[in-house]
């Protein structure tokens, strides 16, 4: 599929049993969302489109923020910010299913990671209890694959527990106007194709740099060595937000319609079916972006309640 071109846009899950397929853990796909909820509507007036095509709350004034400067190769779309919005909050885009975007950019904690009150990193000299210790973000135990299972294993720092981050999850609420992302500003506007190398995005695509990070990152969402290939041979299969507990109306209700990720996909890129040539593989990370982009202060409710 085009998962990286077409898709900029729509930017997560351990309750349910997971059975081991392909390489990763990966509940069983049905043809009913068990979350489903046909009476929900999916609001039509929450959202209007201000001066650059942007989403802002019905009744703001339109001139509190500048417009959301969306780069003209990922334009917003409805539907594909919706579609970013159950990516983001899907721990299943994580290898062993214990990792959304959401597990460390809580709304309710302004954006950032209201786990990090214990400094889990030993810092600079690699001894946990030192004054150095960092107060990073939560993340993933050290996995890796092994005949299509997750397998554990012990990890020099952390042994067997949840690695910790060198740094603290920064917030997402106005990112969109970021000219680089991270910490050391690793995720520069210009978007460039992992592995190609082919430049994207000339400039404004600061979050679609910084999601190619962490779902292949062996400390924050993935086991050892995990491709793109991986993460969509995955979201072939998977029910979307299994793991979740609850959902809001858009959610409930679109999954009704579009009970898999291909479909929910084929909604969003009608012009890019789920069979089509898979030339960029991210593409299901960069929707994420999409619904990323939209997060004013002023938005910041919980789109979900948070899985387990």
């Amino acid at each position: 599929m085009n998962w990286m071109r077409m898709g900029s846009v729509a930017l997560a899950l351990v309750g349910a049993a997971a059975t081991g397929c392909g390489d990763e853990e990966k509940p069983t796909n049905t043809s009913q969302h068990p979350l489903c909820r046909p009476s929900a509507q999916i609001p039509t007036d929450t959202f209007v489109p201000l001066r650059g095509g942007y989403p802002q709350i019905q009744g703001e004034d339109p001139h509190v923020f500048e417009a959301v400067p969306f780069p003209p190769e990922n334009p917003y779309s409805a539907d594909k910010a919706l579609l970013g919005k159950i990516l983001f909050w899907d721990e299943q885009m994580s290898s062993d299913n214990t990792m959304a975007c959401g597990t460390c950019h809580v709304p309710s904690a302004g954006g950032a990671d209201p786990r990090a009150t214990t400094a889990g990193h030993p810092g600079p000299d690699g001894i946990l209890g030192g004054i150095d210790d960092i107060h990073g973000a939560r993340g993933v135990a050290r996995c890796e694959i092994q005949n299509g299972q997750v397998v554990r294993k012990d990890d020099a720092t952390f042994g067997p527990n949840p690695q910790f981050t060198g740094r603290k999850a920064p917030s997402y609420l106005d990112a969109m106007y970021y000219p680089d992302i991270f910490w050391d500003g690793r995720a520069t506007s210009q978007f460039t194709v992992p592995n190609t190398g082919e430049v994207a995005i000339t400039r404004g695509g600061a979050l679609e740099s910084q999601s190619m990070g962490p779902p292949l990152s062996d400390a924050e969402m993935a086991c050892e060595n995990r491709t793109w290939d991986d993460i969509e041979a995955k979201l072939e299969v998977v029910v979307p937000l299994a793991l979740a507990t609850e959902l809001p109306d858009d959610m409930a209700r679109i999954l009704c319609d579009y009970p898999s990720y291909p479909e929910l996909f084929a909604w969003a890129f009608p012009n890019d079916p789920w069979s089509a040539q898979r030339t960029w593989r991210s593409r299901s990370r960069l929707t994420s972006v999409r619904w990323s982009r939209t997060r004013l202060p002023s938005m910041s409710g919980p789109p979900a309640t948070r899985p387990r």
